[in-house]
């Protein structure tokens, strides 16, 4: 699907930033402006050669993308914006009697190559030929039902998935929008109520999600058949090509005892009860699967015991203590585990959380136990090197070399994300830990193996799915149409990478989900995104203002779209009046600038500037400081005339 036009005005109570009767042109070929109640096509600005957002050869004359748009502009110019025009304009299509728009139009053409739109509250409106009302072109997939999905590494206000206002077609694939997703997977029916106790870790629980759908998808990408990766220049994982290739290539999670233990051990409110099963973990008597099992039943003890301090404190939290008596006979159990004359080893514990008949009915303790069954499991094909090493840091390697290991991995990680809501004992992490850059970058990928995989039932296991991608076109799923909007997703990422994102993500869609036929909207402040899209399918904003969107001339646009100049990106897309040089620099430069002018160029308002009040000296060594070549050697050859024309003035005073 190609989103092509739109048209709206706001009701006066709902009015955003946009300017009423804003259009928006997000494609080269196929544009329209409405003059009066008629939508007419105006002139091309460029077309497009066969499959010209493909990247893999394969699907030169079969496009996966179906396109890309990019909408730029400064802050505050309403670039991110567009996701509600969005919502709004399907909550409209949805629901008319809840609409917050006066009237809009909205042109796109479908998977089946028909051009449709939608119109609310223009009377009698005239269209041009081969332009159809949606309902006499498609059946169901218009644009209402089209899925909207929005991924940003920020946290925004867009996680309303659940609002009602909101139709379901909506997937908020921002920061807070998949922590609330998240944590209300782990507020399951049974524990919904025990969400003011004291170790509840909403962040936790999604950055162990987030660190399990980054890893599906570094794995997945490294099991690609030959002819579905990037080649060399544009891959961004480093297996050696070049030194300065950046990239990141997993070989392992490091999983270690969670700082939170170790706050608890050395607290003065932590009760002695609770302490005398923590310190264990600090023993080197003990291994690593037992100083988990200590961590985890101290800070389990240690929560049922604030439980009921607070209820002797506090009538409020009886719903809060009633959540947790349904847990006390397992509490119970727990505490008389550790209260006999010898420490429960491995064995015992492994007993303690075998008694399934007793504890059957308690969804979290079955998780509990799933989780050690699977560490143990883990721990038994682990070389020993590593096993004694645990057990003198508290912190284990476990490997990623065969695609059995990594299974057992991403299973240990979800039961422990189940677990960890409740009691954080535990903290995972990539090795080679990722940098900050790396980490924005590959958890966006994550983000969207994740969601795409999730909402078309594909398979998780990476070996399965290179099985259904890359054989018979029959057994993928069936066509599916999308919105995906990128809001500043380039944000922390190298220049470097961010030259290569547009191209990454034409390649995903075509490498891992070939089904979505996506149209890609790129909301950015990085003028390399610009140079890789068409300047027709460049929306420009400046405060709520489309400033290219009706140009009939290519030759206006082609400062701001493919192949340009990032110089000239910088100063017309993002609206940089006062030039390109930090301010800082700038205003030191002007002062210079400002001072030899007036000794070169007097003026009758400003006073004679002496040898004392021009120091040359300082204007040498900013002159110096400057890298521009132009800049510095104008001001190497004027300084002189400057200091000359100080010291006349001196003497003539």
């Amino acid at each position: 699907m190609k989103l092509l036009y739109l048209y709206f005005t706001y009701r006066s109570q709902f009015r955003r930033i946009f300017a009423d009767g804003i259009e928006f042109n997000f494609d080269s070929e196929i544009r329209f402006k409405l003059d009066g109640g008629e939508l007419k096509r105006i002139d091309s600005v460029g077309m497009l050669p066969e499959g010209f957002f493909s990247v893999l050869s394969e699907n030169r004359t079969s496009p996966v993308v179906d396109s890309i748009s990019v909408i730029a502009g400064g802050n505050g110019a309403g670039k991110t914006s567009v996701v509600e025009v969005l919502l709004d304009i399907k909550e409209a299509l949805n629901t008319p009697q809840l609409s917050k728009l006066e009237k809009f139009i909205v042109v796109y053409c479908s998977g089946a190559g028909n051009e449709c739109y939608y119109e609310s509250n223009i009377q009698d409106l005239k269209t041009p030929g081969g332009l159809k009302r949606h309902a006499e072109a498609e059946a169901n997939n218009g644009f209402p039902n089209v899925p909207l999905v929005y991924v940003t590494p920020h946290f925004t206000p867009y996680a309303l998935v659940d609002t009602p206002a909101y139709p379901h077609s909506f997937s908020d694939l921002s920061t807070i929008g998949l922590l609330k997703a998240v944590n209300e997977r782990v507020y399951n029916p049974q524990a919904k109520d025990m969400r003011n106790i004291q170790h509840l870790d909403p962040i936790g629980s999604y950055q162990t999600e987030q660190t399990k759908w980054t890893l599906s998808f570094v794995r997945a990408e490294q099991e690609l058949p030959v002819k579905k990766k990037l080649s060399p220049d544009e891959k961004l994982q480093d297996d050696g090509v070049g030194d300065d290739e950046p990239g990141f290539k997993p070989v392992g999670i490091r999983v270690s005892l969670s700082k939170v233990v170790l706050q608890k051990l050395r607290s003065k409110n932590t009760s002695e009860d609770v302490k005398r099963i923590l310190k264990n973990i600090q023993s080197r008597e003990y291994d690593f699967f037992e100083k988990v099992f200590y961590a985890y039943a101290g800070l389990y003890v240690n929560d049922h015991n604030s439980a009921a301090q607070a209820r002797l404190m506090n009538n409020n939290a009886k719903e809060m203590f009633d959540a947790w008596e349904r847990y006390f006979e397992y509490e119970k159990d727990l505490t008389d585990l550790f209260s006999g004359e010898l420490p429960p080893r491995r064995k015992a514990m492994l007993r303690f959380l075998g008694n399934q008949k007793k504890y059957q009915q308690k969804d979290y303790v079955n998780a509990v136990r799933a989780f050690f069954r699977k560490l143990d499991e883990i721990l038994d094909i682990s070389p020993q090197q590593e096993l004694d090493n645990a057990s003198l840091t508290g912190s284990i390697v476990l490997d990623m070399k065969s695609q059995e290991h990594f299974k057992r991995l991403l299973e240990l990680v979800d039961l422990h994300f189940k677990t960890k809501a409740i009691v954080p004992f535990l903290d995972f992490d990539t090795l080679p830990r990722m940098s900050a850059g790396e980490r924005a970058f590959f958890d966006t990928w994550g983000r969207l193996y994740h969601h795409f995989l999730e909402s078309f039932e594909v398979r998780t296991n990476p070996q399965e799915r290179v099985k259904l991608n890359f054989s018979d076109h029959r057994n993928w799923p069936e066509r599916k149409d999308a919105i995906v909007f990128f809001d500043e997703a380039e944000t922390t990422m190298h220049p470097e990478w961010q030259r290569r994102i547009v191209q990454r993500t034409i390649w995903f869609f075509e490498a891992f989900a070939p089904w979505v036929h996506p149209h890609l909207i790129f909301a950015t402040h990085s003028p390399i995104l610009l140079s890789d899209v068409p300047a027709g399918n460049v929306v420009l904003l400046d405060k709520g203002k489309v400033i290219n969107g009706q140009t009939k001339n290519a030759e206006e646009l082609k400062p701001f779209g493919f192949g340009a100049n990032i110089y000239d990106l910088y100063r017309h897309s993002f609206f940089l009046k006062n030039g390109a040089v930090g301010l800082f620099a700038r205003k030191k430069i002007d002062d210079v600038v400002n001072e030899i002018y007036e000794l070169l160029e007097p003026s009758e308002q400003r006073e004679e500037i002496t040898r004392d009040k021009f120091d040359c000296d300082e204007a040498d060594k900013i002159s110096n400081l400057i890298t521009d070549p132009v800049v510095r050697k104008y001001l190497k050859s004027v300084i002189p005339l400057a200091k000359e024309r100080a010291n006349a003035q001196t003497r003539d005073k």
